[in-house]
């Protein structure tokens, strides 16, 4: 009488493993892609819901908010005092942390900026999922003094987020970026760091609301003190379009001015490169993300769209100005 097997041989078994491991290596990348097309579908969801809030934002003040709060000293911008995110909460259904902050644009050049007590406990130190791509990596690096200095040991730690306003084809004060041809004379995006003063409204968005990109992505720091994404921040609240998406390499790199607390850091991630330049205000940040090809950014008109890193760098240029007053190019 022959006995009926009660196990598995050796062989069967190295068998079985097999087949497994290369299920589970044909499912991964299935559902890694998955997660990428949530994340990037999430992220363009935010994009939209800025874009909502922009336009409510103008209908309610008939104006486009600014990009940090008014000029009183020519010359002194109020950087450290708050930029457009804080002004646009109440329109994300933000309201308790709007209306918490104080002293928004320094009004009083003597209260809160936005690592004070008040401002750093009650809103600042919070991170919010409107201002974040779930893509990127989630970091803190930012690290203050009340006076918004050098990165201290026991410091108010601020998100660093991944949307960034469109200030144009130029840095955040609208000077040309380093190296740029002499002459150059940057022309000012859907918000303008150079004169936070100025009231603009949707009309004056003369090349079209669909041809001009109002925000876009940029990636979270990735070193201590490295202010990319710092978006709380006059400086770093916006991107420039004259570099294309993602660019890498020498002559494609975040611009900083090499004064603290705008400083590259010493060893930067190859893809995303950084320089110091040595000039006040000629801070410029381009734009980058974790999506595999491209950015995400909302137009004037509320539409979102995916521009690959290739596209053309003259139509790329001409959708971060307001009124350029030449031909319009695809971005597709």
């Amino acid at each position: 009488m022959r006995r009926s097997r009660s196990a598995f041989t050796l062989i069967e078994l190295l068998v079985v493993i097999a087949i497994i491991a290369v299920l589970i290596g044909l499912l991964l990348p299935a559902v890694q892609k998955v997660r990428d097309a949530a994340a990037r579908a999430e992220c363009q969801n935010n994009l939209k819901q800025l874009g909502i809030a922009v336009t409510n934002y103008e209908g309610a003040r008939k104006r486009l908010p600014p990009l940090m709060g008014p000029v009183v000293t020519p010359g002194v911008y109020p950087r450290e005092y708050g930029t457009w995110p804080l002004i646009l909460m109440p329109y994300l259904e933000l309201d308790n942390a709007s209306n918490s902050y104080q002293n928004w644009g320094g009004t009083n050049p003597a209260g809160e900026k936005i690592d004070g007590p008040n401002n750093f406990v009650n809103t600042t130190r919070t991170r919010y999922k409107a201002f974040t791509c779930p893509s990127d990596q989630e970091q803190t690096p930012f690290s203050t003094t009340a006076t918004i200095g050098p990165p201290v040991n026991q410091p108010n730690t601020i998100p660093a987020y991944n949307y960034a306003a469109n200030i144009g084809t130029g840095g955040t004060y609208l000077l040309p970026p380093a190296g740029a041809p002499s002459g150059t004379i940057p022309l000012v995006g859907m918000f303008d760091g150079s004169n936070p003063n100025k009231k603009y409204k949707m009309t004056d968005v003369s090349d079209g609301l669909s041809n001009t990109i109002m925000f876009a992505e940029v990636r979270q720091s990735r070193a201590a003190g490295d202010m990319r994404g710092f978006i709380l921040y006059g400086d770093t609240a916006g991107f420039s379009t004259w570099r294309t998406p993602n660019a890498k390499g020498i002559g494609n790199e975040d611009q900083f001015t090499g004064t603290a607390p705008c400083v590259c850091p010493a060893s930067p991630p190859p893809d995303m490169p950084c320089i110091n330049t040595g000039v006040a205000n000629q801070t410029t940040m381009y734009a980058r993300s974790k999506h595999s090809g491209g950015v995400n950014v909302v137009m004037g008109d509320g539409s979102v769209r995916f521009v690959s890193d290739s596209v053309d760098p003259t139509a790329w240029l001409r959708a971060g100005a307001i009124e350029d007053r030449l031909p319009l190019l695809s971005l597709d």
